[in-house]
């Protein structure tokens, strides 16, 4: 293969699968055949294999937490979960009322198959207008904090309770009547 095409390839994000000879194979073809490896820190070769697409996400007990550690991730996408049949909304509401409740979201990993990317997937229960439906946040960065500040100690100010003394003084104002003469003819 001459090198520039090898360029043009790197330079679009492209790859090629090519043969001992060059020839550019059909992925699809060679499916059962193509092994990819891992190189590890030793610079030994290790056989591995892409991800399968998630079909479905199991999430145990231990891995529903607050929904606050959602905040320390960063959001890369975001899907709905929703169902079409009746028995199922039913299901999904029961879970979404009691994870609401709760105020927790599931935990776990996706991927979308065929590749070497995998996501933290958190899927949180959103009720809104009398409806809900789920969302999958999927990530694979974590929020670095750079800038904490430190929290101040709590001073505290005295303040004076106000005495009879410091009350600003009362006015009395004293309004008269007068009273109406009466008429003569």
């Amino acid at each position: 293969m001459p090198s520039s095409e090898a360029l043009e390839v790197l330079e679009h994000y492209n790859y090629k699968l090519l043969d001992s000879k060059g020839n550019v194979v059909d992925e699809k073809e060679m499916e059962g055949l193509i092994e990819y490896y891992y190189v590890d820190e030793n610079g030994e070769e290790h056989v591995v294999s892409p991800f399968e697409r998630t079909t479905v996400l199991h999430i145990p007990e231990e891995n529903w937490v607050p929904s606050t550690v959602v905040d320390e991730f960063v959001i890369t996408s975001v899907y709905e979960l929703y169902a079409e049949k009746k028995v199922d909304i039913v299901k999904l509401w029961q879970e979404a009322e009691k994870r609401l409740k709760e105020d927790t979201v599931g935990v776990t990993t996706y991927s979308h198959g065929r590749g070497f990317t995998q996501y933290y997937a958190f899927l949180v229960p959103v009720a809104r207008e009398g409806k809900f439906v789920w969302l999958l946040k999927l990530t694979d960065t974590k929020v670095r904090l750079q800038h904490l500040m430190p929290i101040p100690a709590e001073v505290k100010i005295p303040v004076k309770a106000p005495t009879l003394e410091t009350l600003p003084p009362i006015q009395l104002i004293v309004a008269s009547s007068r009273k109406k003469k009466a008429k003569t003819s």
